[in-house]
């Protein structure tokens, strides 16, 4: 039996999105609800419910209130994704947590994620070589420049399987690897 009020809050985190309801009270904060009302559609009285965090927006609705509110929906979304389209006055809104981009420019990953993605992950300190890292998706820094892979430990070899979903490319086995940040979430272009 599902429970009758759930709490979403895991799962905006774990999205990379635990910082969206302050970034949306923000920018319905630079104008009246009235106002954005006649501009999107949207009843005055349902954007004070977004702002006081009795509801949330559907995809549209929010996407109409970062287009009215000269943002990008990306940056209401998750932030530092896209800073050229992000309000200037946010200095209040302290972000305890830094998520960085990575523009995916292979088809290593493909086809689960095309290239000109985008991959949001959180920078990991330099950690020591002997580290082991859980199996997962991660940012690494290479010779060649930064990838984005899959990594799995092989305790029979000591040693990391890296490689992607697209099948025409080879599997490696690797003792060390630079990873550099942790994957929290995709962004795939239509």
């Amino acid at each position: 039996m599902p429970l009758k009020n759930p709490s979403f809050e895991r799962y905006f985190i774990e999205q990379g999105l635990s910082f969206y309801k302050e970034r949306l009270k923000y920018v319905l904060s630079q104008q009246s609800f009235s106002k954005l009302s006649e501009k999107t559609g949207i009843k005055a009285s349902t954007l004070s419910q977004y702002n006081a965090d009795i509801a949330h927006p559907s995809l549209p609705r929010l996407a109409a209130i970062a287009q009215e509110c000269d943002v990008s929906l990306q940056w209401l979304l998750f932030g530092d994704v896209e800073p050229a389209k992000a309000p200037t006055g946010l200095k209040d809104i302290k972000l305890k947590e830094k998520v960085k981009a990575f523009k995916v420019l292979d088809d290593v990953m493909s086809p689960t994620v095309a290239a000109l993605s985008v991959v949001q992950y959180k920078p990991l300190k330099p950690q020591p070589k002997s580290k082991i890292f859980a199996d997962g998706l991660y940012i690494i820094n290479t010779k060649q420049g930064d990838i984005f892979r899959r990594i799995q430990w092989q305790d029979n070899d000591e040693c990391y399987l890296v490689f992607g979903d697209n099948p025409k490319y080879t599997p490696q086995l690797i003792k060390s690897l630079h990873v550099i940040g942790k994957v929290i979430s995709m962004i795939t272009p239509i």
